[in-house]
């Protein structure tokens, strides 16, 4: 049995870079179970269908908390809050 991980993503890019980010991280070899993305950008982001569709298919969730002005250690230990994992993963993206 695989543990299960959960990967954290302070984020304050838009909405395109946060889909291409993610179809990236549906190519690794290991997908985390869960991916918990913190936009700290102050604008609502949607995640294209196309790849919330993939996720579903490999049984991953996809949480989006949108925090307006958090610095990335607020923003990972919010992350952190909202983790359902005991395995960690922080990945930065600016």
């Amino acid at each position: 049995m695989k543990n299960k991980i959960s990967l954290i993503i302070p984020s304050i890019s838009d909405e395109f870079f946060v889909n291409d980010f993610l179809t990236n991280i549906y190519l690794w070899i290991y997908i985390p179970s869960e991916i918990i993305l913190i936009n700290t950008s102050g604008k609502k982001i949607k995640i294209d269908k196309y790849i919330n569709r993939k996720f579903k298919s490999k049984k991953v969730t996809i949480k989006i908390i949108n925090k307006k002005n958090l610095y990335p250690g607020a923003a990972r230990n919010l992350g952190l809050r909202y983790s359902k994992f005991k395995y960690i993963l922080f990945l930065d993206m600016n």
